[in-house]
């Protein structure tokens, strides 16, 4: 097991509008310690640019989002911090909401997706802008499981679901967590990151999911999963892609597959720095 290194974390928590705001401010890092920054997205749901698909116009300024916005305020913070002290990471649900999504989704497109003539234009975007690592979101599965596996394999970033098994096999379907290597002013940091999605997915994609792919409870899956990471690494990040939750530690029941479960995480799995 490494020796946990002393690390600052910086993180900029973020929806797919985030970015018009400033960065958060650069906290000091520990004697001997480095500072690493942290960005990450959530719910882009198919907004590659800013653009309103069914207005056929751009957002309203208090509207704007969208991946291209995103990378250009990575591409700023990266030039102020240094490309080594950012890692950036998505917290799923991409891969739906926008006619640009359906018609990969549903459209001949798909077609060209899955005979791997073209690269799905949201692995290209999270290409683009350097995204290091993903969880999948209970959307991704929404247009089952052969496109979400193409999907996945034009990515360079992996995509993670550690609580998500092949009901044949037993093992994780995706891949549960990765390791992310960085050199900050000469040292070593290695990033875990491992990734959830809530088991909702059973219910709201049954036709893609039953008898395939098993969801199982979050926080168990945490519970197993982090003291691994750990292991491997100097920061714990976990990718969540989940609700706060209002169900009290005491009274958790892990057989209900509860969906909002981010604060139950939180108290109840030791061993994470970032969630």
């Amino acid at each position: 097991m490494p020796a946990r290194r002393r690390v600052a974390a910086t993180a900029a928590l973020a929806t797919a509008a985030l970015l018009a705001a400033p960065a958060a401010a650069v906290a000091a890092p520990p004697p001997g310690g480095v500072t690493l920054t942290l960005m990450a997205t959530t719910d882009i749901h198919g907004h590659l640019a800013d653009w309103d698909y069914f207005q056929d116009a751009p957002y309203a300024a208090e509207d704007a989002l969208g991946v291209a916005r995103i990378g250009t305020a990575i591409d700023e913070v990266r030039a102020e911090r240094g490309e080594e002290s950012v890692v950036v990471v998505d917290n799923g649900d991409a891969l739906q909401g926008t006619p640009l999504t359906y018609l990969y989704g549903y459209g001949d497109e798909r077609d060209a997706v899955l005979a791997d003539e073209v690269a799905h234009p949201m692995a290209e975007a999270f290409d683009a802008i350097g995204l290091d690592a993903g969880t999948v979101g209970n959307h991704e599965y929404n247009y089952g499981l052969d496109l979400l596996a193409a999907y996945e394999g034009d990515r360079e970033a992996p995509l993670l679901g550690a609580n998500v098994v092949d009901a044949t096999t037993g093992e994780p379907y995706h891949e549960p967590y990765t390791v992310i290597e960085r050199v900050i002013d000469g040292e070593t940091v290695r990033v875990g990151v491992l990734g959830l999605v809530t088991p909702g997915v059973r219910v709201w994609d049954r036709s893609h999911v039953e008898g395939v792919l098993e969801f199982q409870d979050m926080v168990t899956a945490a519970q197993e999963w982090v003291p691994r990471v750990a292991a491997e690494s100097d920061v714990v990040v976990v990718l969540a892609h989940t609700g706060q939750g209002t169900v009290e530690d005491a009274a958790y029941d892990p057989a209900t597959l509860p969906e909002d479960v981010a604060g139950n995480i939180a108290r109840m799995v030791p061993g994470i720095d970032v969630l």
